[in-house]
C-alpha cells in the first residue's frame, strides 16, 4: 500500500499540473463560447477568469482508494467507541458517508432524535397488547395440554388392545 500511495500522489500532482496548464491555455485560446457534451452545454472564456492555482483533481492525494477511506473511517469509529471524547454522532455520519449511503440524515438523525416510525408506543396500548399476548399464551398452553391428553388416551387404548384379546 505504501508504494501504491506514493505512486498515486505523484500521479495526482502531475494531473494537477496538467489541469492548471489546460486552464491557462483555455483562458487564452478558447473561443468566446463553445458547445460541448451530448447536451450541447456552453462554456465561455469568462469561465476561466479565476486564478489557476485553485484547479486540482477532485481526488484526495492522502486517501488513495475507497478501501483506504473505509479502513480509516472504521479505525476512527472503533476508537470513538473505546475512547471517550469523540463526537459519536459525527463519527457515525462520517462512517455512513464513507460507505456512500444516501440520505444519511434521514437514516441516522443522531442521538436523542426519534426516527420516523420509531415513536414510543402508547403505554395503555402496550399494556393491552401484553394482556392479549398473555391470553394467547394461555390458549396455546390449554391446546397443548388437550393434545397431550388425547395422545395419552390413545396410547392407553392402543396398549389395552395389544394385551387384551377377548377369547373366542
Amino acid at each position: 500500500m505504501q508504494v501504491y500511495k506514493m505512486i498515486f500522489k505523484r500521479v495526482w500532482r502531475s494531473m494537477k499540473e496538467e489541469f492548471q496548464q489546460r486552464f491557462k491555455l483555455n483562458r487564452i485560446y478558447l473561443p468566446r463560447s463553445t458547445a460541448f457534451g451530448s447536451d450541447n452545454q456552453v462554456i465561455r472564456r469568462e469561465d476561466y477568469s479565476m486564478a489557476s492555482d485553485q484547479i486540482a483533481p477532485v481526488a484526495n492525494p492522502n486517501v488513495s482508494s475507497v478501501t483506504m477511506k473505509l479502513q480509516t473511517a472504521l479505525m476512527v469509529k472503533q476508537s470513538a467507541m473505546a475512547t471517550p471524547g469523540y463526537d459519536i454522532a459525527e463519527t457515525e455520519r462520517t462512517w455512513l458517508d464513507n460507505l456512500e449511503v444516501e440520505n444519511v440524515n434521514i437514516i441516522y438523525p443522531g442521538p436523542g432524535k426519534v426516527p420516523q416510525g420509531h415513536e414510543a408506543p402508547n403505554p395503555k396500548a402496550a399494556v393491552e397488547m401484553m394482556k392479549l399476548q398473555g391470553k394467547q399464551m394461555e390458549v396455546e398452553a390449554k391446546k397443548m395440554q388437550w393434545a397431550n391428553e388425547l395422545m395419552e388416551a390413545r396410547g392407553l387404548t392402543t396398549r389395552r388392545s395389544i394385551y387384551y384379546r377377548p377369547k373366542p
